[in-house]
């Protein structure tokens, strides 16, 4: 919705299974529940640091963080929160590597995210001191 400029933060308004279609978090295989959930991100860049707070909202699960045990590997692992939850990321060491510590309501999460190296971009993350996260992504610009 809007840009950081000066005093102002960058805002973004954001939701996932909106119409609270099954279906399209199924995938046909009935793995997963509803995953209906609503946020507002509010973003500010201070010094060299990227700062985020915002607030999410998901109907069918109580205030606080959610962690679905019911998943059946890690990759449907489903981690939610109704509530609360803020970031800070450090600025690139070397121009590459930065580190993540957020707040989800419940825990602190600890995360390295790797820059573009030709394109690609890994992210780790330790959430909750117990559950080891990776993700490799590919960007391309047109």
């Amino acid at each position: 919705l809007l840009k950081d400029k000066g005093f102002f933060p960058s805002a973004v308004l954001g939701g996932r299974d909106i119409i609270s279609n099954r279906a399209v978090n199924l995938g046909g295989r009935g793995l997963s529940s509803h995953q209906q959930i609503f946020y507002i991100v509010l973003g500010k860049q201070l010094f060299d640091f990227k700062t985020s707070l915002g607030y999410s909202y998901a109907p069918e699960i109580p205030f606080g963080f959610v962690h679905n045990t019911r998943a059946i590997n890690t990759i449907n692992r489903d981690f939610r929160v109704n509530g609360f939850f803020c970031a800070v990321e450090t600025p690139k060491i070397f121009s590459l590597a930065s580190f993540i510590v957020e707040y989800d309501s419940k825990y602190f999460n600890y995360g390295l995210d790797i820059g573009s190296i030709f394109g690609l971009n890994l992210k780790v993350s330790m959430v909750d001191l117990k559950y080891f996260t990776a993700r490799l992504g590919y960007e391309i610009e047109l």
